[in-house]
């Protein structure tokens, strides 16, 4: 191995991520850089990866990087600084993190367009260039742009590459077609009008004289102009383009902490979010808020437009990848100044980010689930912001444990709006007593009966909210104890009406019911609990004749069902509505006359410290969702709890006074931070080996500042005929960050055979 040799790590957007070590040829060594996209040889197949670090030269012999696609980097310095600040803390690959920054996923070929830039063609000669860079760069000028395709020789993206970085050209990597938002075509004063010929260069001249001269390329093509008649009007020196990037950076107030706004409305807060956005946006700076859901995203983007008079760009899943590129690279140029996004919106490569701001940040939403790493928007956009130095703000009615200790302690700053005005004050229901005194049949209380009855007199609809699915969660045989279980997963099988079934929630698999039981074959079965079937039958039979319909993930398996949904309940089309969270939404709706909260316990009976917490953030979320005077019903049969009383007006203040001594004496968050190490496979002894070991790595990595707990069964010892152990730690922060590397090195990925292992930092699930 040659000691001068160039070694950098690649990393994959799939599987296997790497990194793995490429030596990097003389005659490339210019163009691969950081974020650079890279065709190499991964065993006897071809593979794109990104490159990342440089690494030191071993004994070893390291296969070349095959060619480079492009002249610049795919990856923005912004986008692998928080994708690696995600893999560091989070525990996983930097190349899993670029899977879930990149809207795209980098390709072995690729267009970019280049453009000259705005400062060039004013002044051509401060540049200082050869012969061969000025005439490429004014054929550039004659044609308007130029595609390049790789591959390319070396020495052509060496030339290209440096004149990007001479600020001659600039590109549009992996482009379509050219730029039609931020492309400029302008008329140039000394344009011989005489060379002007046929209707498309009559109709590009007359469009950009009403526009005053210059106008984006979309405008042009909008009137009829296509793109190949602009680039010819270019080459006769009728019309010259540009690029616009980015602007000069605004001035920021450095060194601010963070702000949280708690209480108030949600108007009053995301008003307060966005005080001097306007002036922001005139000072040419940037702004990302960062919406928990994705339907959210809409109504905040309406509501910057309606205070600011800007246009906010939608950035999440329900936007296609491809606009969602196109936006990427907008934001970069600069050009994009408002985006309104989920969390993947905080991977942006912002040239000129002057606020940030997230809304309802104790929303369980903001942490990454799918697939790792497994980020938070909170302590994601505290890395982004550090680096770029905007104004960061955090909002929420019921602030997080971990904001609310930060605020408390200063670490944050706090401005509390105090209790909303508008806030609806929930009326609590005591099943205990109304069980007593209806009997066990009772599943709506007579108050909440009251309620639905007049709301269905006014001609509204009613929402009837439970967090479970199904008809009933549990059904046992009364003379033998027999209970059903899914045979895949160590948990108790949901009997569904509809399909006449036993049905497993975890897998998935599902039995026909039977008219006895299995084990002594006795017609004594007995159903325990509620879910969204039994509950809409009961409301079927207590007001016959409304129509009565079901909103959860069983009755709306698809997003065209949820749209047509959604569409029917926004017209008025149902009387009473049963479901799940996902009815959160349409508590808001103006011709919804009452929102009941069947069984408000069910989070408290899991196994999760943080159960009152999310019980509590629930009924402060429905409570300002519910329109004033509209009542909200809530069943209970823990009235007493403090989740529960401080709920009443909102008190978060009253909530965390109550709920954290305990955590403080237990050690758990926000006092310490909490890292899960899962561990599943399909056989039982290789799991419990591999967690034994696990347990003894992660112990050996945190050392003495760590408490760690395990190896134990999970909460649900079994799911999809793979079982799972986990091991559990309490640290702190900066021994999670130190061992990342370390701790991501856990991670194993699970075939149908194969034990995986699986790293969670700051999980928000335990089961």
């Amino acid at each position: 191995m040659d000691e001068r040799a160039r070694i950098v790590n690649v990393h994959f957007t799939a599987p296997p991520f790497g990194p793995y070590g490429y030596s990097v040829p003389p005659e490339l060594s210019p163009v691969v850089r950081e974020g650079s996209v890279v065709s190499v040889r991964i065993g006897n197949r071809r593979a794109v990866g990104v490159v990342g670090e440089e690494a030191e030269p071993e004994d070893i012999e390291y296969r070349e990087i095959d060619a480079v696609p492009g002249a610049v980097p795919y990856v923005p310095a912004a986008t692998m600084a928080t994708a690696r600040f995600a893999a560091t803390y989070y525990a996983s690959s930097l190349g899993e993190a670029l899977r879930l920054a990149l809207p795209v996923p980098p390709k072995k070929t690729r267009s970019d367009y280049y453009y000259l830039t705005e400062s060039y063609t004013k002044t051509p000669g401060f540049y200082a260039l050869n012969q061969v860079e000025r005439e490429l760069a004014e054929s550039i000028g004659r044609s308007g742009w130029l595609r390049l395709k790789a591959p390319q020789e070396p020495d052509t993206l060496i030339a290209f590459a440096r004149l990007v970085d001479t600020g001659v050209l600039t590109v549009d990597v992996a482009a379509a077609k050219p730029e039609s938002d931020d492309c400029v075509i302008r008329l140039l004063p000394d344009a011989e009008r005489a060379n002007m010929k046929g209707v498309h260069q009559k109709n590009i001249v007359d469009a950009l004289l009403l526009s005053g001269g210059s106008a984006p390329l979309g405008a042009l093509t909008g009137v009829g102009a296509p793109s190949s008649a602009v680039a010819r009007a270019c080459a006769k020196g009728l019309i010259g383009a540009c690029l616009r990037g980015k602007g000069s950076p605004t001035e920021i107030d450095a060194g601010l902490a963070p702000l949280l706004i708690a209480g108030g409305t949600p108007e009053e807060r995301l008003e307060r979010a966005i005080e001097g956005l306007g002036a922001l946006i005139e000072a040419g700076g940037q702004a990302l808020i960062v919406v928990p859901e994705v339907y959210r995203a809409a109504a905040v983007a309406k509501f910057v437009w309606r205070e600011t008079g800007a246009d906010a760009v939608e950035y999440h899943s329900s936007v296609s990848p491809g606009r969602r590129f196109t936006t990427f690279k907008r934001v970069r140029r600069g050009t994009v100044r408002v985006v309104v996004g989920t969390r993947s919106s905080l991977f942006l490569p912002f040239a000129n980010l002057g606020l940030t701001a997230v809304l309802d940040e104790q929303d369980p939403s903001h942490k990454q689930h799918e697939m790792a790493p497994f980020y938070a928007s909170r302590e994601t956009a505290t890395v982004v912001t550090q680096a770029a130095g905007p104004k960061l703000v955090f909002t929420s009615a019921a602030p997080s444990a971990e904001a609310y200790r930060a605020a408390k302690e200063g670490r944050w700053r706090l401005v509390e709006l105090g209790k909303a005005t508008s806030l609806n004050r929930p009326g609590f229901v005591d099943m205990d007593r109304e069980l007593k005194t209806v009997g066990p049949s009772a599943i709506i209380s007579a108050a909440l009966q009251m309620s639905v009855r007049a709301s269905l007199d006014d001609g509204k609809s009613a929402v009837l909210i439970i967090d479970r699915r199904g008809y009933v969660p549990y059904v046992y045989c009364d003379t033998c104890g027999y209970v059903f279980r899914c045979h895949r997963c160590d948990v108790a099988t949901v009997y569904h009406l509809d399909e006449k079934a036993m049905r497993c929630h975890h897998c998935g698999s599902a039995e026909p019911f039977p008219p006895y039981c299995p084990e002594c074959h006795k017609k004594t079965l007995v159903g325990i609990g509620l879910g969204t079937e039994k509950v809409a039958e009961e409301v079927a039979r207590l007001f016959p004749g409304a129509e009565v319909a079901r909103a959860d993930s069983d009755a709306l398996p698809t997003a065209r069902r949820a749209a047509e949904f959604w569409k029917r309940f926004e017209a008025g089309g149902f009387d009473v509505v049963v479901g799940t969270r996902m009815l959160l939404r349409a508590a808001s709706a103006d011709r919804v006359g009452v929102v009941g909260v069947v069984s408000a316990d069910t989070a408290l009976t899991l196994p999760d410290f943080r159960a009152s917490e999310r019980t509590f953030q629930l009924l402060v979320r429905l409570e300002e969702e519910v329109r004033p005077g509209t009542p909200l019903v809530v069943q209970t049969f823990y009235g007493s709890h403090h989740c529960f009383t401080t709920a009443v007006d909102g008190d978060y203040d009253a909530f965390w006074r109550a709920e954290m001594p305990l955590r403080e004496k237990l050690g758990l968050p926000p006092f310490r931070r909490l890292m899960l190490v899962r561990v599943e496979g399909k056989d039982e002894d290789r799991v419990v080996e591999a967690a034994g070991e696990t347990d003894g790595e992660v112990r050996a990595f945190l050392g003495d500042s760590a408490d760690v707990v395990g190896p134990v069964p999970a909460p649900i010892k079994r799911i999809k005929d793979r079982y799972r152990m986990q091991v559990l730690a309490k640290t702190d922060a900066p021994s999670i960050y130190k061992h990342g590397p370390a701790l991501a090195a856990l991670n194993r990925p699970g075939g149908k055979r194969a034990t995986a292992v699986r790293v969670d930092v700051d999980p928000v699930g335990f089961l």
